[in-house]
């Protein structure tokens, strides 16, 4: 069923059709999925999904959806989800990925492969669970297999986030939508909260631009983490200061 609604979405794209579809189902919509059928109205280009902490792929299978043309690359150090993965691009010329944990420098690192879904990265041997994985930067990937900007960027990587962006310095330049988790506690040494990834993030030259699936801790409903949505500084959207 996805295979055809991914081809019906490919056909129909050019003439519009997609964005009414996109907009009658707004309701029912993820919250993600409403960031990006909004971003396809305004017409925003993504030729390269670049998936970091992509598990088994299910995050860029939902994003297919929306930019069913565009190169996915998906990087991943938990090799638990080598089977997931190439399942995942068996069938699609489009996608292809590496077992490799993205920093800011090739060669190896520290991972934390306990959790399926969780997992962090680092450089230090903080105890004897850790294993070590290959290390990559998105950067590299870009270069190696030339892939072509507009970019996307997906981070799920529990705290590792800012060695991952020191990497992807060039990539960043040509980079039109990232999404990135964040977290109101300190669950890293080296992560940040999500208020000061938004000042990291300017810096870098992106504003905030949606807040998402956000979750609260079941203990004591205190605000936990969410998914932020950045855009370029330069978004005609940030001139406009007025609610309506």
């Amino acid at each position: 069923m996805k295979k055809m609604i991914k081809k019906i979405f490919k056909y129909f794209l050019p003439y519009g059709i997609v964005r009414f579809y996109l907009k009658k189902r707004t309701k029912s919509l993820s919250e993600l999925e409403q960031i990006l059928s909004g971003e396809i109205k305004k017409g925003t280009t993504v030729n390269t999904v670049i998936d970091v902490g992509a598990s088994d792929g299910r995050w860029s299978s939902n994003v297919m959806i929306f930019f069913p043309d565009s190169n996915y690359l998906l990087i991943e150090a938990n090799d638990i989800h080598k089977k997931e993965l190439d399942k995942f691009v068996e069938d699609k010329k489009n996608a292809e990925y590496i077992l490799a944990a993205a920093g800011d420098q090739l060669g190896q690192i520290y991972f934390d492969n306990s959790d399926p879904f969780g997992g962090l990265a680092m450089y230090e041997k903080a105890n004897e669970n850790l294993v070590r994985v290959p290390a990559t930067t998105i950067d590299h990937c870009v270069k190696e297999k030339k892939l072509k900007g507009p970019y996307l960027i997906k981070l799920d990587t529990h705290g590792f986030e800012i060695p991952i962006f020191e990497g992807a310095v060039e990539t960043l330049k040509d980079t039109n939508l990232i999404v990135v988790e964040a977290y109101n506690f300190h669950i890293a040494k080296s992560g940040l909260l999500f208020y000061e990834m938004c000042e990291y993030m300017l810096e870098k030259g992106f504003r905030c631009a949606g807040i998402i699936d956000v979750t609260y801790r079941p203990k004591d409903n205190m605000l936990w983490q969410m998914d932020l949505v950045f855009v370029k500084t330069n978004r005609n959207e940030f001139t406009d200061n007025k609610y309506a």
